[in-house]
């Protein structure tokens, strides 16, 4: 009888938001697909390397917009999907797990944050969550600071783009004769939505040439709530935020963003 492994420590490896603009059977109602991507190892006293990890196992949950309307409803969701996942064994690592993705989904891409309901429509592009999640199963409580060691210089590369979109297509049944943009002004397929952490945050100061005020809302600045685009411009955090789900360029210039 194989033993149960005495420690699970899960590791948050990226999440990443992507716009999907695909046309879609109309039976497909939701504003968007939250995609777990699992890999998992299991690590012993004999082990001298830092194992093979497995996987990734797949699964994907539909979400709608409307029902994230605060941070706590984005937590109880994340935690409600990494449950359905049963792949995860401590219930100290789940939540863990789930806090850290909702950080990370409120602070950059402003989910939980006063959604408007414009966002949900059957003819704008899915919103397409991919969660990448390291799973290590450890034998014994002693060898902890072997894995530590394993680990150490692991640089990882999230899943390809041209791999989550096939996924994507499987799921959603949607055969390569039908392909067709659902928003013709923006590429079709998948895209990724920058994030602010890919932004430079600043401040604005009395006489600024950007008078103080976001270009979307035109209301003010305050505090840390300005940041910088590529181009220059300037606009509030959730403003932007906001924007990047629909368009990948900025609202001033229409500079493009790789």
């Amino acid at each position: 009888m194989a033993s149960i492994p005495s420690v699970e420590i899960l590791q948050l490896q990226k999440v990443r938001l992507f716009s999907w603009n695909m046309r879609l059977s109309s039976d497909v109602q939701e504003d968007g697909q939250i995609l777990f991507l699992i890999k998992s190892r299991t690590i012993d006293s004999t082990a001298t390397s830092n194992g093979e990890f497995t996987g990734p196992i797949r699964f994907n949950f539909p979400f709608n917009l409307d029902s994230l309307s605060t941070k706590n409803d984005v937590k109880k969701l994340v935690r409600k999907i990494i449950r359905q996942t049963k792949q995860f064994k401590v219930l100290r690592e789940i939540f863990a797990l789930a806090n850290n993705i909702t950080e990370f989904l409120v602070k950059n891409y402003s989910l939980g944050l006063g959604l408007e309901t414009s966002f949900s429509n059957p003819d704008s592009p899915k919103l397409i969550i991919v969660v990448e999640v390291n799973q290590t199963l450890v034998s014994e409580v002693g060898i902890l600071d072997k894995v530590g060691i394993l680990d150490q210089g692991n640089n990882y590369e999230g899943a390809n783009e041209g791999f989550i979109e096939i996924l994507l297509r499987n799921l959603m049944n949607v055969p390569v004769s039908s392909l067709k943009p659902v928003d013709g002004s923006e590429r079709m397929g998948l895209t990724q939505v920058p994030g602010l952490d890919s932004f430079q945050p600043c401040e604005l100061m009395a006489g600024d040439d950007h008078e103080g005020t976001c270009a979307i809302c035109l209301e003010g600045f305050s505090g840390n709530s300005c940041f910088k685009m590529r181009c220059s411009h300037v606009f509030h955090g959730d403003c932007i935020t906001k924007w990047l789900w629909r368009k990948r360029s900025c609202p001033m210039c229409r500079s493009r963003l790789s």
